[in-house]
């Protein structure tokens, strides 16, 4: 990508490659949001795992992390504690947002080029054959350089991975947390946590503690049980493919602030055309809006990423003049 690697120079390689990786991935990251908010397109997945596997997921998020390197990123003679993406999402991913915002920044500038470029690539291909298995559930679209194909459906079928899509994912991208974070807060009987927890996994109520919760609410507090009830029954918001791509590029914003970098709504714009036009050929992509309306976007959704440190939380997104 001419246009990446021009715009890049000078920029930590980091976000660079992040940046590049997640505008790539914008109609994946869509078309997955919408499988899952349906669940219509989760065939591939196999039987729903016990309640207790299920629980500590929540709770163990380095064991997810650690399947996911292990049997879809396999990095061949490298030890996992060194792999930049096992060791940015799960040894040290718990102790992540406890850190200082220079600690932090320190971590991700700590990762090589090599485990950037091959942990980012892998993940946005694991996204697209996600999409493809969903679509074509006979062929399995086994993903490049990868294990028989039997050996990926059993991979498709584990718990790790249906907790990933079911839970994992869709908490990053609809409510910019970790979902360990909003698991321990509504353990903890925090309203807005249990509601987010229970609209996205109906098997959330099986934690014991969260279960408490609710029957508390039933015997003391209607108006609060009512609300847990409706999150119950109800589905994640839906969300088109311009608020996903709009999300996307803040995404990049409040991460190129994590890097100690300030992007503008035009170059960000610039990028989001630059990587359609290397995945479909289109000049442009149509989906987003004029770039007044971008900046605005991009400003009112950024700190929706809060699973990224912010430096300057006070900065804007210049739009253009």
């Amino acid at each position: 990508m001419e246009n990446f690697q021009e715009w890049g120079v000078g920029k930590p390689i980091g976000l660079v490659l992040f940046s590049r990786q997640v505008l790539l991935a914008r109609n994946e990251v869509w078309q997955l949001l919408e499988w899952i908010r349906t669940g219509d397109g989760l065939q591939v997945l196999g039987p729903f795992p016990s309640v207790k596997r299920w629980v500590q997921m929540y709770r163990h998020p380095s064991r997810v992390m650690k399947y996911l390197v292990n049997n879809l990123f396999p990095a061949p003679g490298r030890e996992l504690n060194t792999y930049g993406g096992y060791r940015l999402c799960s040894s040290e991913w718990s102790a992540f947002q406890r850190l200082s915002p220079e600690k932090r920044r320190g971590l991700l500038i700590s990762i090589s080029e090599d485990e950037w470029r091959e942990s980012l690539e892998e993940a946005r291909e694991f996204l697209g054959n996600v999409c493809q298995a969903q679509t074509n559930t006979e062929s399995w679209a086994i993903p490049r350089r990868r294990p028989s194909d039997l050996r990926m459906r059993r991979i498709f079928r584990s718990p790790e991975i249906q907790f990933f899509l079911r839970v994992w994912f869709p908490c990053q991208v609809l409510y910019g947390e970790f979902s360990y974070v909003i698991h321990r807060r509504a353990r903890q009987g925090d309203l807005v946590s249990l509601e987010k927890l229970l609209r996205l996994d109906k098997a959330a109520d099986s934690d014991p503690r969260i279960k408490r919760h609710i029957a508390d609410a039933w015997a003391n507090n209607r108006a609060k049980y009512k609300r847990l009830m409706r999150a119950l029954n109800q589905q994640p918001k839906k969300i088109n493919r311009r608020q996903v791509k709009v999300g996307l590029a803040s995404l990049v914003s409040k991460w190129a602030r994590s890097c100690d970098e300030e992007l503008t709504a035009p170059e960000i714009e610039a990028l989001v055309h630059a990587a359609e036009k290397a995945k479909s050929g289109n000049l442009c992509d149509k989906d987003l809006p004029t770039a007044e309306t971008l900046s605005k976007g991009i400003q009112r959704h950024r700190e929706h990423w809060k699973m990224l440190p912010d430096k300057n939380s006070s900065k804007t997104v210049r739009s253009p003049k």
